[in-house]
């Protein structure tokens, strides 16, 4: 699929992903509901993208009612790895997933359904920091159950290694306060700026705005429009125009495997045993360079990098990551090696070459399974873009929009309105961006 999407191969990619979300066992549902919902958005397809959408909301709601359920999952997990645990969404994939449903109501006139979804968004960041501290607490407390000594783990040579690799994803990439998207912050002020009913909703616009202003110092649209919310003054005169550009695609997941040697205890003293390690590391976006990106010949401004948003996220889960593989990977060897003197003892005592050669099948066999089935959850929201630029500008007499990406001329015939937002989505500058937009204020 990510193959299709990076190409421009947009009705593939968006195939795939559907008929994968339709196919996926309950632990990789969402995470392909969420990619089928973005290309179909991508597409021009409002009503599907809209019910995906839905859908994937639906999914995270279910899961967060199971805690029970999650809890048995998470101990099976213990004996296998993580990819056997429910994808329920990261924290940022659920403040995107409530920012794309504000933007596909506003693209179908439902205002009023947008204002309810960016509410969900903004309350979806202050969740994920509550949710995420009582993830790595749960992470820690199953260590312990287990018996799992995780500083001492950590500091095995070979583990703090891939550790520091892995903590040190993306070196040139800074990070964003904790679960703050600064897009998803910005539409929720422009939204109540310009489709608020009264002081409060000014005041939320406000906020938001100052906000973002202070993440992304440099964006003059946002400074503006941060003054507009401080003034009496009608923001909407003259008619204005913005145009958002989704582009390039948010960083993957690769895998950092450290495979050790580490005592473990017998009945008659210790023996060295192997342990497969795998952790997740983020990687680059594989995004060409961003291209000029214009909008009737005003430059636009980045608003939010979304590899910022990505690898706050990722830096913030890390800890429960980590004690949640540790402790899946010692528990694995402990078995190994319980099975493994449970044969060489019966060897030993039946003392026939039957049985002796059962016993090497058996160390053999769970030496190698434990190493092979140590495997990272690298399962991402794969369709994300790699930033968000806007460009602002008063809407021209012509009621045309001329936009550039790169070389590649648009004309957008602007609705009737006095405050219209364009939003253009492309992965690069040979791929046919996609344009969809909608009235903020008429």
């Amino acid at each position: 699929m990510r193959g299709a999407w990076l190409r421009g191969d947009w009705e593939g990619a968006e195939k795939i992903a559907v008929a994968e979300a339709a196919a996926a066992d309950e632990n990789d549902r969402l995470v392909w509901e969420l990619d089928a919902a973005t290309l179909l958005r991508a597409n021009g397809r409002d009503a599907d993208a809209r019910a995906a959408l839905d859908k994937a909301a639906e999914t995270v709601g279910e899961w967060d009612e199971k805690a029970e359920t999650l809890l048995s999952k998470e101990a099976s997990a213990t004996l296998y790895n993580l990819t056997a645990l429910p994808y329920r969404g990261r924290g940022s994939d659920r403040i995107m997933l409530h920012t794309y449903r504000a933007l596909n109501f506003l693209e179908t006139g439902r205002n009023d359904d947008a204002r309810v979804a960016l509410n969900a968004a903004y309350r979806a960041q202050t969740e994920a920091v509550e949710a995420n501290a009582e993830a790595i607490e749960a992470a820690r407390e199953n260590a312990t159950k287990n018996e799992v000594d995780l500083e001492k783990l950590s500091k095995e040579p070979d583990v703090a290694s891939k550790l520091r690799a892995a903590e040190n994803s993306l070196p040139e990439v800074a990070v964003y306060a904790d679960y703050v998207n600064p897009f998803t912050t910005w539409l929720h002020g422009i939204y109540f700026l310009y489709a608020g009913t009264d002081g409060a909703d000014r005041e939320r616009a406000r906020k938001s705005l100052s906000r973002v202003e202070s993440m992304e110092p440099g964006n003059s649209f946002v400074a503006e429009d941060a003054a507009r919310a401080e003034d009496a003054a009608d923001p909407a005169e003259p008619p204005r125009t913005y145009v958002i550009f989704e582009y390039g695609t948010a960083p993957t997941l690769v895998e950092e495997r450290a495979d050790l040697l580490l005592p473990f205890p017998t009945g008659h003293g210790f023996t060295i045993a192997p342990v497969g390690i795998a952790l997740p590391k983020l990687a680059g976006t594989q995004s060409p360079a961003t291209p000029a990106l214009t909008a009737d010949g005003v430059p636009a401004q980045r608003v939010c990098d979304m590899k910022r948003v990505v690898k706050t996220d990722f830096e913030n889960a890390y800890p429960g990551v980590l004690a949640r593989t540790l402790t899946t990977a010692f528990v694995k060897t402990a078995a190994s090696v319980a099975a493994n003197f449970a044969a060489s003892e019966y060897a030993r005592r039946d003392r026939s070459a039957g049985s002796a050669l059962i016993a090497l099948g058996t160390m053999v066999g769970t030496s190698v399974a434990t190493i092979a089935s140590a495997e990272a959850d690298l399962r991402l929201w794969q369709t994300l873009p790699d930033s968000f630029y806007v460009a602002a500008f008063p809407t021209p007499a012509s009621r045309r929009a001329e936009i550039f990406v790169g070389a590649r001329r648009i004309e957008v015939a602007l609705a009737p309105g006095r405050v219209n937002v364009v939003c253009v989505r492309t992965v690069g500058i040979e791929a046919a961006p996609r344009v969809s937009q909608f009235v903020l204020r008429k």
